[in-house]
C-alpha cells in the first residue's frame, strides 16, 4: 500500500491529483498530520513532511511541488539538489532539467520527469486567448519572506509604494493574490489599495490575462496556460549568481526592476507578440515538457513502478530475516 503525507494546503493540492488517479489496490490513507510509526511507502510534497515521515521509519516518495527551483549556496533541504533526501526511494520532478539537478547530487534515488498534476485539467482545456489591454485582468503575486538566500525573498516592500497607482490606472482590473504563508498580510496592503483579495490560485488562473509575480513557480505555471508574465526583480536579486530558472535563465516573460517601470512593463507584456510567445513555450518545455493534461497518469506510473519493486525489496528482506 502507498500512503500520502501533506500537512499544508499548497502541498496538499499537488499531490491530491496523482492521489486521486492511483489504483484502489495500492492506495491506502491520507494523513494531514504526522503519521504513525512504521507504515507503508509515503508520498510527500515537501521536505518537512520528508521528515516527518522519515521519523516514523517510512521509506517515502518525494514529489516536488514547485518549478524545479535550486538555490546556489543554500542548505535548504526544500529545493532541487538538496543533500538530504535521505529515506527517498525516488523523486517525482517537473521536467528534464530538475532530474538532472536531482540525479547529479543523488545518482542512487532514480527521478521521474512528470510534469505538474495539478495543471493536468487547465492543460486539457482549450487556452483562451489575452483579453484587449483596456479589458486585460492583472494579477500581482508575492513569495513569502523566505531567507535561504536572497533570491528567495519577497519583493513585494520594494513595490508596495505602487500599488495605489497601479489599481487607479488599471481601474476595477487588478485582483492581489500571493504565497499562503504571506496572504494575509498581503490582504491588508491590497484591500487599501482598492485591489480585491484573491487568495485561491484556481480563481487567478481562471480571471487573469497577466501575472506579475517576483518568484514563485506560479510565474510557471500561469506561464503554461500560454498567457503573458512580468518577474517582478528587487535590488537583493543578485545579477552575479546564476541559480538556474527565473535565476537568471529561463524566464518566461518581460521583466521588471524598478516599480515606476511596472505599469509600462505590464502594457509592454499584453502586446505578447510572437517573439515573446516563443519564448514562453521554449521555457514551459524545458521546466515541464509537454504540458498535455497527463501529467498525474506520468506519476501515477512512477509511483506504482517504485511500489512494486520496494513491496519485492520488503518481502525479501523479511523473508531472508525469517
Amino acid at each position: 500500500m502507498l500512503d500520502a503525507l501533506a500537512t499544508e494546503e499548497h502541498f496538499a493540492e499537488h499531490l491530491r491529483p496523482t492521489w486521486d488517479a492511483l489504483p484502489d489496490s495500492i492506495r491506502g490513507e491520507w494523513h494531514d498530520t504526522a503519521p504513525p510509526t512504521q507504515g507503508p511507502l509515503t508520498l510527500v510534497a515537501s521536505y518537512g513532511d520528508l521528515k516527518k515521515a522519515r521519523r516514523t521509519g517510512r521509506r517515502v516518495i518525494y514529489s516536488e511541488h514547485g518549478a524545479g527551483q535550486s538555490y546556489v549556496g543554500s542548505r535548504s533541504g526544500s529545493y532541487i539538489g538538496s543533500p538530504d533526501r535521505a529515506g527517498a526511494v525516488g523523486v517525482l520532478v517537473p521536467g528534464r532539467d530538475a532530474a538532472d539537478r536531482h540525479c547529479a547530487v543523488h545518482p542512487t534515488i532514480p527521478a521521474f520527469p512528470v510534469g505538474c498534476p495539478k495543471l493536468d485539467d487547465w492543460h486539457r482545456c482549450s487556452s483562451r486567448g489575452t483579453s484587449p489591454e483596456s479589458d486585460a485582468v492583472i494579477a500581482l503575486s508575492w513569495h513569502w519572506e523566505c531567507r535561504v538566500v536572497p533570491e528567495a525573498r519577497s519583493a513585494f516592500r520594494h513595490y508596495h509604494s505602487v500599488l495605489h497607482s497601479l489599481a487607479r490606472e488599471f481601474r476595477g482590473r487588478v485582483i492581489g493574490h500571493g504565497h499562503p504563508r504571506i496572504i494575509h498580510q498581503l490582504a491588508r496592503h491590497y484591500r487599501r489599495a482598492g485591489i480585491e483579495v484573491v487568495e485561491d490560485l484556481n480563481e487567478v488562473m481562471g480571471r487573469a490575462d497577466i501575472l506579475a509575480v517576483d518568484n514563485s513557480s506560479v510565474l510557471y505555471e500561469f506561464a503554461s496556460l500560454g498567457r503573458p508574465t512580468v518577474a517582478l526583480n528587487a535590488p537583493w536579486y543578485r545579477r552575479d549568481i546564476a541559480h538556474g530558472l527565473r535565476f537568471w535563465s529561463d524566464i518566461p516573460g518581460e521583466q521588471c526592476d524598478h516599480p515606476d517601470d511596472l505599469a509600462a512593463t505590464i502594457r509592454r507584456a499584453l502586446h505578447d507578440s510572437s517573439h515573446a510567445q516563443r519564448q514562453r513555450r521554449d521555457v514551459i518545455e524545458r521546466v515541464y515538457g509537454p504540458c498535455d493534461g497527463r501529467a498525474a497518469e506520468r506519476a501515477v506510473a512512477a509511483i506504482v513502478a517504485l511500489h512494486d519493486r520496494w513491496e519485492v525489496t520488503d518481502a525479501t528482506i523479511a523473508q531472508s530475516a525469517s
